[in-house]
């Protein structure tokens, strides 16, 4: 009888560990400010794929960015759209995130400027415009646009 009373303790303690050490049950391994499913969204199609993008209008939204997102809280055709008060020189990094990014920049007319593929394993590096003014950034997950290259100079349009 002991000995079924310490296997089911061993049992509980174990499954206990794993669900507190999932990074969707664990607080402490998701400390965003702006949980993203609460931030407003609006919907755009880049190369007939329809992304729902979370907004970033805010200094401290665009700050927080997609960072401490664990990879299956985004979806496939989801992204993260960066407005900025007025044409700028930025920059970008990957500071606490946890899968690479493609980056596109965009100009007052929602022109796309530039792309950058963004590395996570790379959290120092940051990812300029140059001398580019940016208005809008976009963030999507590596790889979901096939011809992402092909994009440059096209205007984007959202709601």
């Amino acid at each position: 009888m002991n000995k079924i009373f310490t296997l089911i303790l061993v049992l509980l303690a174990i499954y206990f560990n794993f669900s507190w050490n999932n990074p969707q049950n664990n607080p402490q391994n998701n400390p965003r400010k702006y949980p993203l499913k609460s931030l407003e969204y609006t919907n755009t199609i880049i190369d007939d794929n329809v992304f729902k993008l979370y907004i970033a209008d805010t200094e401290s939204k665009r700050n927080e960015g997609l960072s401490c997102i664990h990879p299956n809280e985004l979806n496939d055709d989801e992204g993260m759209l960066f407005i900025f008060p007025s044409s700028t020189e930025v920059d970008f990094w990957m500071k606490d995130m946890n899968f690479n990014l493609d980056l596109l920049l965009l100009d007052n007319e929602k022109r796309v400027l530039q792309i950058s593929q963004m590395n996570h394993s790379h959290p120092e590096q940051v990812y300029s415009s140059g001398n580019n003014r940016i208005r809008y950034a976009i963030e999507l997950k590596e790889s979901r646009i096939a011809d992402i290259h092909a994009l440059i100079g096209k205007a984007l349009c959202w709601e």
